[in-house]
């Protein structure tokens, strides 16, 4: 069976929401008996819980698209999760374990702006539930343009009180992000 995915209004912003289905969590399980590891890009890779995660995400908008989901390969997979239309697209997964809030950061590690990425997809996955929010996106360089960089061992704030970064992070906000309906045309935006 697949998802059920809606669409609603947070802040002003139009947002799809899901949950992982269980073959989608399967597939990503098999997924990494078969590969072994995510990201081996030798250094920030995640931890093999936060891999899982972020395959479940790119799988669960590949079914929403109606593109093939990643097959299994090892090594580097080049810094990014799918191409449509010749523009590389790179579906970006952050978690927790309450639903998303708009005022959670949209970040990732400094050392991933140089991969051949145009579009990044920005998500949130709920641990807990397996809720996924897909929130946005915007290209590289709006990213590059709104995301402020904060160095290694800054202390950046989280709902325990704030940890210093391991390594140096851009981070952006909610608010800064574009509709999805806006970039994929076949994405329907009706909201419930």
């Amino acid at each position: 069976m697949g998802n059920k995915f809606e669409w609603f209004i947070l802040e002003g912003k139009q947002i799809l929401t899901t949950f992982a289905t269980p073959e989608q969590q399967g597939f990503a399980t098999r997924y990494f008996k078969e590969v072994g590891t995510l990201g081996q890009r030798g250094k920030f890779d995640g931890t093999p819980k936060r891999q899982r995660m972020g395959l479940v995400g790119q799988i669960i908008f590949t079914d929403f698209l109606g593109l093939p989901r990643p097959t299994p390969q090892k090594g580097f997979d080049g810094g990014w999760d799918f191409i449509l239309n010749g523009v590389k697209y790179d579906v970006k997964m952050r978690s927790g374990t309450v639903d998303f809030r708009p005022n959670f950061a949209i970040n990732f590690v400094e050392q991933q702006i140089n991969y051949p990425c145009d579009i990044y997809v920005f998500g949130y996955c709920n641990r807990e539930t397996w809720k996924f929010f897909f929130l946005g996106y915007l290209t590289k360089k709006e990213f590059i343009a709104k995301a402020k960089l904060y160095k290694e061992g800054e202390v950046r704030p989280n709902p325990k009180g704030g940890l210093p970064l391991l390594n140096p992070n851009r981070e952006a906000t909610f608010q800064d992000l574009k509709c999805l309906s806006e970039i994929f045309p076949t994405v329907r935006s009706e909201v419930k």
